[in-house]
């Protein structure tokens, strides 16, 4: 009896022993479903731009494009182009002329845009941006790409770079566009350069903040856009719904572009989430 005894416990402890294995299982396949769940529910709806106002901005990173085929980003239509022109004192970007040629020729606004270093000085920046980027090809007024200033004091970075921004503004008539990131302003430019159109980098969700309150123009929200004609990922710009485009023209307003109609400013509009 006891040894039929010990077989028929042994059978239920193997039993028991296996479907708690199974529970088991079952509960840690549903604690991943359900991670997997949130991970997807945090990814940002892809945005469109507000009033259809977009554009790109380009540089060798993109490879040959197609201007061809270049027409519109989510179904909103491409209107102005910037594109990389130089890099400091003595880097010319190998794409230049051929993407401000073709993209002007495409019939898209172009302007030009300038990485600003803290390796060179001020007026060395200038002479090879002005050598590049002729004035007689530019549409928009020309960008000045602010990212970094780690070889100078903050003194020093300020002195160089309103240097730049003067040289700008005398050779090509109107003062220059600053881009830089949220972060960037929000620790080396704020409280400054008030009275300069602001083009600020800000990817995910919500709008870009500006610490000291300024607004900004224009907005560069994804660096992951999908362009036909371009290989790869391509940063894509929306014009704050507050500013006409026009605004930033070198030479008066557009006859090629339907100008949008300004209207009250919005500090910080987000662009519409695609329905």
């Amino acid at each position: 009896m006891k040894k039929y005894l010990s077989i028929i416990l042994s059978l239920l402890f193997l039993l028991f022993s296996s479907n708690v294995d199974a529970r088991k299982r079952k509960h840690h396949h549903r604690r991943i479903t359900k991670k997997h769940i949130r991970i997807v529910e945090r990814i940002p709806v892809a945005p469109r731009i507000v009033e259809g106002i977009c554009g790109i901005d380009v540089s060798h990173y993109q490879g040959s494009i197609d201007w061809d085929r270049v027409s519109c980003y989510e179904n909103n239509p491409i209107k102005f182009v910037y594109v990389k022109a130089t890099e400091g004192s003595t880097i010319k970007d190998d794409y230049y002329q051929r993407n401000i040629s073709l993209a002007k020729g495409k019939g898209l606004l172009v302007g030009s845009y300038h990485y600003f270093t803290s390796k060179s000085t001020a007026e060395e920046q200038f002479e090879n941006f002005k050598q590049t980027a002729e004035k007689e090809h530019q549409d928009l007024i020309p960008v000045v790409d602010i990212e970094e200033c780690k070889y100078w004091t903050p003194d020093v970075f300020h002195k160089n770079l309103q240097v730049f921004l003067n040289e700008i503004e005398a050779y090509y008539g109107k003062k220059p566009v600053i881009y830089t990131f949220s972060a960037f302003y929000n620790s080396y430019l704020i409280d400054r350069y008030k009275n300069y159109k602001i083009f600020i980098a800000q990817y995910g969700d919500g709008n870009p903040e500006l610490k000291d309150g300024n607004s900004w123009h224009i907005w560069q929200f994804t660096r992951k856009g999908k362009v036909e004609g371009i290989h790869g990922n391509v940063d894509v710009n929306a014009i704050n719904p507050g500013c006409d485009h026009n605004e930033i023209l070198l030479n008066g307003k557009s006859n090629t572009n339907e100008s949008v109609e300004k209207k009250e400013l919005v500090p910080n509009p987000v662009p519409v989430p695609v329905s």
